[in-house]
């Protein structure tokens, strides 16, 4: 109970000294109810009154998961803008479409609907189908690393999400 207690009055310090600094000392007016309200926030998030370990990643690591996902998805786009590009002015036009069958390591959930909303923003490749345990992907040219790539994103998006995943890919 002690530990509790002192668990939660060094979280409203913490806060409180956040607040000072952030504020520069002024508005104690509405100081007070934020840091109450961020304090209840993170007793949400975290419960301070918790002692067995969470086997769901710690919600900064997924701040972290999620800014590393939004990064990578944005170096993708840009570089497979780039190839996209490139191929449509090369004559002749440096395509040649199919289908990869790739192996789903997400359950099914938000980490899955993510990939395969992602996955489908990225040029060169659309998922098509999602059957079982496999996605059908359309992809533009067999050189595109369409696997490695699904791989990638299936990773990024379960760490955001802070999901296990199935299996390993191969």
């Amino acid at each position: 109970m002690t530990l509790v207690i002192l668990r939660l009055v060094w979280r409203t310090l913490a806060l409180g000294a956040l607040w000072l600094v952030l504020s520069g000392g002024g508005y104690l007016t509405y100081g007070v109810p934020v840091v109450l309200l961020a304090l209840g926030m993170s007793c949400l998030l975290s419960p301070p009154w918790k002692t067995e370990p969470d086997r769901r990643p710690h919600v900064f690591s997924r701040v972290f998961a999620m800014a590393h996902l939004g990064l990578w998805f944005l170096w993708q786009s840009i570089k497979g803008g780039a190839d996209v590009a490139a191929r449509a002015v090369r004559r002749p036009v440096a395509i040649e479409p199919h289908y990869e069958e790739l192996p789903v390591i997400l359950p099914e959930g938000a980490a899955l609907d993510l990939s395969m909303l992602m996955i489908s923003l990225l040029p060169g490749s659309l998922g098509v189908q999602l059957r079982n345990d496999t996605l059908c992907m359309h992809v533009l040219s067999p050189e595109l690393d369409a696997a490695g790539q699904w791989n990638k994103l299936q990773q990024l998006a379960a760490r955001t999400t802070g999901v296990v995943t199935l299996h390993t890919p191969l």
